[in-house]
C-alpha cells in the first residue's frame, strides 16, 4: 500500500485552494485522474484483504479468532461504503446543478459558481465536514485495540488541517471556495482517497490480529510429559523411564470419557482421571475415550484401553 499513498502525495498541493496558480483545468484533471486511479487499486487491495479474512474462517486453525476480526472487519467496510457513497452523491449533485456533461455544456469543468452555490448555499459543506469527523470517530471505536493503534495517525482531512480546531465555515473556505466544479471533483476524490487508506490500514490490522492468539486461544499446551514402561517390577529389574515435551489442543474441543466418566480438561488441555485400585489383587482395564475435531472440523473419535495391575 504504501507505494499507492506515495503516489498521490502530490495531491496535498491542493490543500490550498486560494492559490490561483493552482486553479489550472489541466492540472486539476491530471490530479483528478491520478485519485481515480488510486482509489481503484486501494479498492482491489483492500478487498484482497477482505477475502484473506473470510479464508481465515474457514481454517481450522484460525477461524475462532478470525470470526472474532471479520465482524470489526465488515463494520469498517460498511462505515466506508457509507462515506464514500456520500462523497460520491456530491459529484452527482455538483455536475447536475452544472446542467450535466452533455454535449452541449462543454465548460462545466470551468464553471465557478456551481461549487461555492452546493457547498455553501446548499450546505454541503457543513454536512460533509459533520460526515467525515463522524467516520473518523466510528472507526475508531470499532475497536479498543485499533483505537489505539491509529488514534493518532488517522487523518481523513489533509495534512495541516487540524479539524478539532476548525469549524464547518473553515472547512468549506479552506477546500471549495473559488475553484471551478472540476476543482471540487478534486477535492471529493482526495476525501474518498484518504478514507480508503484509512479503511485498508484499518482491514489490514485486523487480518494481522487473526495471526496473533492470546493466551486464551493458542492452538497448543506445551507441558513435560514422563512414562514409565512397567508399572510394577520385581528385584533387580531394569526400570524404562520415556519422557518429553506434548503439545495438547484445546483448539480441537477435546471431550474425555474414561471410565464412562466425562473428564473436563484443565487450563493445560490435560484430562486429569483418579480413581481407588480396587483392593483385590489382580489385573485391571480402564477404558478411554476422546471426542475432538479434526482439521477439515469433522468430529472424530479415539478409543484405547489401558490396564494395570494391583498386587498384594
Amino acid at each position: 500500500m504504501r507505494h499507492f499513498i506515495a503516489a498521490i502525495i502530490f495531491i496535498f498541493i491542493f490543500s490550498s485552494c486560494k492559490d490561483n496558480l493552482q486553479n489550472s483545468l489541466t492540472v486539476y484533471k491530471i490530479a483528478e485522474e491520478g485519485l481515480l486511479r488510486s482509489n481503484k487499486n486501494i479498492s482491489l487491495a483492500t478487498d484482497l484483504v477482505y477475502n484473506a479474512i473470510e479464508q481465515k474462517t474457514q481454517d481450522y486453525k484460525t477461524l475462532e479468532v478470525a470470526a472474532k476480526w471479520q465482524p470489526k472487519a465488515y463494520e469498517i467496510k460498511r462505515l466506508s461504503n457509507s462515506i464514500i457513497n456520500y462523497i460520491r452523491e456530491l459529484k452527482e449533485e455538483l455536475m447536475a446543478e452544472a446542467g450535466g456533461n452533455g454535449p452541449d455544456n462543454k465548460d462545466w469543468e470551468n464553471n465557478l459558481t456551481v461549487t461555492g452555490h452546493v457547498f455553501e448555499s446548499h450546505g454541503r459543506g457543513k454536512e460533509l465536514f459533520e460526515r467525515l469527523t463522524f467516520y473518523r470517530r466510528d472507526i475508531l471505536s470499532v475497536d479498543s485495540y485499533l483505537r489505539n493503534e491509529f488514534e493518532n495517525k488517522t487523518n481523513v482531512f489533509a495534512e495541516g488541517f487540524n479539524y478539532k480546531l476548525k469549524d464547518t465555515t473553515e472547512f468549506t473556505k479552506t477546500y471549495f471556495n473559488n475553484i471551478p466544479l472540476i476543482g471540487a471533483f478534486v477535492m471529493l476524490s482526495k476525501f474518498e482517497n484518504n478514507v480508503k487508506i484509512c479503511e485498508n490500514e484499518f482491514v489490514r490490522f485486523c487480518y494481522n490480529q487473526i495471526g496473533y492468539l492470546d493466551g486464551e486461544s493458542m492452538f497448543e499446551k506445551y507441558t513435560f510429559v514422563v512414562a514409565q514402561k512397567s508399572s510394577y517390577l520385581k528385584a533387580g529389574e531394569e526400570l524404562e523411564i520415556y519422557a518429553g515435551i506434548g503439545a495438547f489442543s484445546n483448539k480441537s474441543k477435546p471431550s474425555f470419557t474414561i471410565y464412562g466418566k466425562n473428564v473436563p480438561v484443565d487450563e493445560n488441555a490435560i484430562a486429569i482421571y483418579k480413581l481407588k485400585t480396587p483392593l483385590k489383587a489382580g489385573k485391571y482395564y480402564l477404558p478411554v475415550k476422546v471426542e475432538f475435531t479434526k482439521q477439515n472440523g469433522a468430529r472424530d473419535t479415539m478409543e484405547k484401553t489401558i490396564s494395570y495391575t494391583v498386587v498384594e
